[in-house]
């Protein structure tokens, strides 16, 4: 390197360090080649032509040349490299040095129509770096196509002051202009490819909008329209977790707000490529509910569910490959704090994830169902009354009763009465057993066959501690099978 290219480097690097990490224009083609004219040029035609070996038209070739700049330049955290050769060889650079790079290798591909794009840009906070420009590309095809790209977007991100390449490299290739302009204000307003071009006042009050709009599909123009009118709301996008399953799932319909509301029902509706690689699940105060196979099928790999939000804390998308303990969470949505008549609506909407509810031993919705309570009966007796543990009902007996009134906390205290009511099954006759801890079996009623209307009422008084059984019996010889038991303490 002699003396003249040497200065020329060194006025760069000042200009950059006092002015900030890219604060400058892209440079006239008389002012970057002055800089790089005297290097040693990269063979780009050689690199171009094993790039696009096996592109077989422009848009291929277009492509691949962003695959192979996203998965081999890191994005220079020093701001120091500006330039398509430096950058090509330390494999780092600014990304005016991506989109001169790219240029190199474009045209050497036979791609000439291609442009570079400066302006403002928007990071993953919805902040501007107001110090200087981002950079980024319109290759036009022959057919008058343009297509948009951000190689250094599509790269990777900064994490922990490192640069992290994505796994995903799509999401900004052929970008939609009406999600450019979201993140990417140009300077020059044609450059926004949209029919109404926004001004540099709406596109700052525009929010952040994450890149999973487009991964996975969202209508993008309808989101624009939200987001002018001051109305589009989302959850939390995990950026991570969308390059691991993009290629596989895709969110066709999702709660648009921040926040949602204990007992209401939101829809989720997904499209999953690969159900047979992954699980999807909804998860709602720790618990992992709505696990995809309880979804509905919709055909197509379409699956649908309604989900009623159940608890105060966060409700969560996740995800997890086929046999794995382990779910990676795809978005995160708050809930607001529930009023009195959320927590009513829940109860009407699903009684049983009441938090009064839930976490009662032995709820086991459909044994009850079977014997006359359905969730809405079986959720007010225990919310009104308190109940942490239900009693514990022997297979086979909810064929044989149905449930008028018997005592539904497992735990009885010794002295107190105690009704039981059933409509038993034609044929069958019942009793009360009381078990000491010593095996003595007392039947304090005898045995009670059933009146004509199949009704059978029963009342008894422990008088010592004991396991209590309500019996059922299908024969005359007294042989008594176990069907409900509690506890009296």
């Amino acid at each position: 390197m002699n003396v003249r290219t040497l200065v020329l480097l060194l006025i760069t690097l000042f200009v950059s360090v006092v002015a900030g990490a890219h604060p400058r224009r892209c440079p006239s083609p008389a002012e970057y080649c002055a800089v790089v004219q005297q290097q040693p040029k990269p063979d780009y035609h050689s690199l171009a032509q094993k790039i696009t070996a096996r592109s077989e038209n422009d848009y291929e070739r277009v492509r691949a040349i962003y695959k192979w700049i996203c998965d081999s330049i890191d994005l220079d955290l020093q701001g120091r490299i500006y330039d398509a050769a430096t950058c090509l060889e330390r494999r780092v650079g600014m990304p005016e040095a991506y989109c001169r790079l790219y240029l190199e290798l474009a045209r050497c591909a036979g791609i000439h129509n291609v442009r570079i794009i400066d302006g403002k840009a928007k990071d993953i906070d919805g902040e501007i770096d107001e110090r200087g420009f981002h950079y980024w590309l319109c290759v036009t095809l022959d057919n008058g196509r343009n297509i948009l790209l951000d190689p250094v977007r599509g790269s990777g991100f900064i994490f922990h002051n490192q640069f992290v390449h994505n796994h995903y490299v799509w999401s900004w290739f052929d970008v939609d202009p009406e999600f450019m302009i979201f993140s990417h204000l140009p300077e020059n307003p044609e450059d926004q490819f949209l029919e109404r071009p926004l001004t540099e006042a709406e596109f700052r009050r525009l929010p952040y909008a994450p890149m999973e709009l487009v991964i996975y599909n969202f209508d993008i123009h309808a989101h624009l329209e939200l987001a002018l009118a001051g109305e589009l709301h989302l959850p939390k996008f995990f950026h991570s977790s969308a390059d691991l399953i993009a290629p596989n799932l895709e969110l066709r319909t999702i709660p648009h707000f921040e926040s949602l509301s204990v007992g209401r029902s939101y829809s989720f509706v997904v499209r999953m490529d690969s159900v047979e690689k992954y699980d999807l699940a909804l998860v709602d105060n720790g618990r992992y509910y709505s696990k995809l196979g309880e979804w509905r099928d919709e055909g197509g790999g379409v699956y649908s569910i309604d989900h009623v939000v159940s608890d105060a804390s966060k409700l969560y998308l996740s995800f997890s490959e086929r046999g794995s303990k382990s779910w990676t969470t795809l978005l995160e949505y708050g809930v607001a704090e529930p009023t009195d008549e959320d927590w009513a609506r829940l109860a009407e909407q699903r009684p049983l994830r009441h938090p009064k509810v839930r976490d009662t031993k032995n709820l086991k919705a459909s044994t009850w169902a079977s014997m006359g309570l359905d969730n809405h009966a079986l959720g007010s007796i225990i919310r009104e009354n308190s109940i942490l543990e239900l009693p514990v009902v022997f297979k086979g007996c909810k064929d044989h009763l149905k449930i008028r009134d018997i005592p539904m906390n497992y735990r009885l205290n010794v002295g107190e009465e105690y009704h039981f009511s059933i409509s038993s099954k034609s044929g069958y006759s019942w009793t009360i057993a009381l078990v000491s801890s010593d095996g003595r079996v007392d039947y304090p009623c005898g045995k009670i066959i059933a009146a004509d209307d199949g009704i059978i009422d029963i009342d008894v008084v422990p008088s010592y501690p004991c396991e209590l059984y309500l019996c059922y019996s299908e024969s005359d010889d007294g042989d008594f099978r176990q069907g409900i038991k509690y506890v009296v303490n």
